[in-house]
């Protein structure tokens, strides 16, 4: 582990527990005499486990531990008197932990029936002593898997036995260290217990309890909480989700709502700071946990904080959506947040918006039908949609979806064991209590019940009185006089100083309370402060940017007039310049004529010059003067005379034809003469000059 890590000597026992495991598993095979070490050392690494609330990873351990110590109980005779304890211990320990697992797989009936079977078993040693063989924390978890086995068929009054006496050996126990979970368990399912029989103010204070030593147990790592190992992490918050839940439910069921929020908030602030950490389940557990508080804020009648936490809700939900794989697997998440999120919009006065969540999670429902959503939470959402369809003065649309969620929330009473305890309840508390898992209170008068004795809580309970064996039947009473006494006053403190510490609590969630609220206003107050200046501010910003728009506008606009006359001047002059050289051009050839015309009659007669004489000699005086002008006119005359004769006899005239057009080109340039040039290249290709 890095220097720099929070010590974490659980997960190191764990690994130490699964190598020795998986060493003994191949020795047993060859020698089973090593048989009694292979159990305990499955029986201690699934324990290990379960502290870290690995439920499914302990599982198939826990059933081979199951397996093995049943063959070693069975290789040493029928069970009975003789039975090894060490041996009854180990599998008893065995049948502890697979009902651990399966109470902690949330099915408490089946974890019920697991540990009613190892109790059975228990019986047929009919000898004391079992209790020795086992761990604290095996009794411990057997006891909460009575209790929380009975809490699920309804038998309320052993529900609170056993979580009675599971609560005193876990004190009597003094767990530490991971094992401080055992008793935050205990609490919660004693906790569950009293709400159960509508004890709510003794299910607050236990939960308050739990809290409590949670906080205690935790706050030295928590501080360390940006180099904790994610394991480590996992297996310190995890277990405050529920307690924190439970409370903040129960306080809001008493009417409790500032409490019940405070609560809320410190979960929820909890959670995101170690959503990131703790991946999905982290993520998951903030979008629950920010549901739950925009459901409780819309209850308590605050609707502007409930569309706050709203926002928050759905911010978390997004993030579950983008990592969703595969797409819809998330559902089950949505089908907790969505409602609230309605329930939030429909208390700010915003039913189409409402309406359209719950539209957004219907769509999902449909496109994704192969996740499994619970009748509980289909009933909730469809129970919230005629709320918000009735607001909207829909009452056709309203009564049938109150149609179908009354069809769910029949399915929920039919399953429901307890029904006779529940059945009278309100369909959206019920729905909504089932779809997150939560303890309903019963609607029939509070049992009576009685803590088990000694032998059935596993010991050691009764150690305080064993020597009394010793002694005459009037000291024995008399010492178990002294004992209940002194359990008398301990109650008696330990009642006044719960409500001491209660008291306590309620000044410092005041002051608490009164500081946020404070806090809440003066950032309000200063975020409206920044919030105007920024308006301020941005306003200016807009009228220097569309000014300084303007000017540039107006700036391109005189330069492209600019660039326009500049153009047309421009143009002006080259026509011009084309018009005097065409006018001066004409002058020279009308010119050159007369001069020609001057020439030829002052000429002695001579004999008559043949006209392409007369062109070649034009064309030679031109080359002679070097004037371009004349070069060009003289050349394209005499081209046009070639033609015929070069066609005619290429050996005689081609040769004068080709050389006519290089001069033409030459003279009209490297752009005007291409045509000329390339002309004279043809000829000369074609006739083999």
């Amino acid at each position: 582990m890095a220097d720099n890590q929070p010590r974490d000597d659980h997960a190191k026992q764990l690994k130490q527990a699964i190598s020795r495991t998986k060493q003994l598993r191949g020795w047993v095979s060859s020698d089973p005499g090593r048989s009694d070490d292979f159990v305990d050392a499955l029986n201690e690494a699934t324990g290990l486990r379960l502290l870290s609330r690995l439920w499914a990873e302990a599982a198939p351990e826990a059933t081979e531990a199951v397996g093995a110590a049943d063959k070693l109980v069975a290789s040493r005779g029928p069970v009975g008197p003789y039975t090894p304890l060490v041996d009854a211990g180990r599998y008893f320990t065995a049948l502890t932990h697979v009902a651990t697992v399966q109470s902690g797989m949330n099915l408490p009936e089946h974890a019920g029936m697991t540990i009613g079977a190892a109790f059975a078993w228990k019986d047929q040693l009919t000898r004391d002593g079992l209790a020795d063989e086992l761990l604290p924390r095996t009794a411990v978890w057997a006891l909460l898997a009575r209790a929380r086995g009975a809490l699920a068929v309804g038998d309320l009054a052993q529900a609170n036995a056993q979580a009675d006496a599971a609560l005193n050996r876990a004190r009597e126990a003094e767990f530490s260290g991971a094992e401080t979970l055992i008793l935050l368990e205990a609490l919660r399912t004693d906790a569950d217990a009293r709400f159960a029989v509508d004890l709510t103010d003794q299910s607050i204070d236990l939960l308050h309890e739990a809290v409590a030593r949670w906080q205690e147990w935790t706050r030295a790592d928590l501080e360390q909480l940006p180099r904790m190992a994610k394991a480590h992490l996992e297996r310190l918050v995890g277990p405050v989700v529920p307690l924190r839940r439970d409370l903040a439910d129960r306080l809001a069921w008493a009417g409790r709502w500032d409490e019940a929020l405070t609560v809320r908030e410190e979960l929820s602030t909890l959670l995101h700071r170690t959503a990131a950490r703790r991946g999905e389940q982290g993520r998951v557990d903030l979008a629950v946990a920010r549901g739950d508080q925009t459901w409780t804020l819309a209850d308590a009648g605050r609707a502007q904080e409930a569309l706050r936490a709203g926002a928050d809700a759905q911010q978390a939900l997004q993030a579950l959506f983008k990592a969703e794989k595969p797409v819809g697997s998330h559902l089950p998440t949505q089908a907790l947040v969505a409602p609230a999120l309605a329930r939030a919009e429909l208390a700010a006065g915003h039913p189409d918006r409402a309406l359209a969540a719950l539209d957004q999670f219907a769509n999902r429902l449909q496109a994704h039908q192969s996740v499994p959503v619970g009748a509980a939470a289909r009933a909730v959402a469809l129970l919230v949609r005629a709320q918000v369809q009735d607001a909207l003065a829909d009452g056709g649309a309203a009564a049938t979806s109150r149609a179908q969620a009354d069809q769910l929330v029949g399915d929920v009473r039919a399953r429901e064991v307890e029904r006779a305890h529940h059945s009278a309840q309100d369909g959206l508390v019920l729905a909504r209590g089932r779809s997150r898992g939560m303890v309903l209170p019963s609607q029939l008068p509070t049992p009576h019940w009685e803590v088990p004795d000694s032998a059935a809580s596993l010991a050691p309970s009764g150690a305080r009185l064993a020597g009394l064996e010793q002694v005459s039947d009037e000291e024995a009473m008399r010492r178990i006089d002294e004992v209940r006494d002194q359990e008398a006053r301990e109650r008696a403190v330990a009642e006044l100083r719960q409500a001491t510490e209660r008291a306590e609590r309620e000044r410092q969630d005041a002051e608490r309370r009164s500081e946020r609220e404070a806090a809440a206003q003066a950032t309000r107050e200063q975020t409206e402060r920044e919030a105007a200046a920024q308006e301020q501010s941005q306003q200016e910003e807009d009228a220097r940017m569309e000014a300084e728009a303007l000017l540039i506008q107006r700036e391109h606009e005189h330069a492209e007039q600019d660039r326009l006359a500049a153009e047309r001047a421009e143009a002006e002059r080259q026509e011009a310049e084309r018009a005097e050289a065409e006018r001066a051009e004409a002058e020279r050839r009308e010119a050159e004529r007369r001069e020609a015309e001057r020439g030829e009659a002052e000429r002695p007669t001579t004999p008559a010059v043949s006209p392409l004489d007369a062109l070649r000699e034009r064309a030679a005086e031109a080359l002679r003067r070097g004037d371009k002008a004349l070069i060009e006119s003289s050349h394209e005359d005499l081209i046009a005379a070639l033609e015929a004769p070069a066609q005619a006899d290429p050996q005689r005239h081609g040769r004068e034809l080709v050389s006519a057009l290089e001069h033409l080109s030459e003279a009209q340039g490297w752009w005007g003469g291409r045509a000329a040039g390339k002309r004279a290249k043809q000829l000369q290709k074609q006739w083999q000059l």
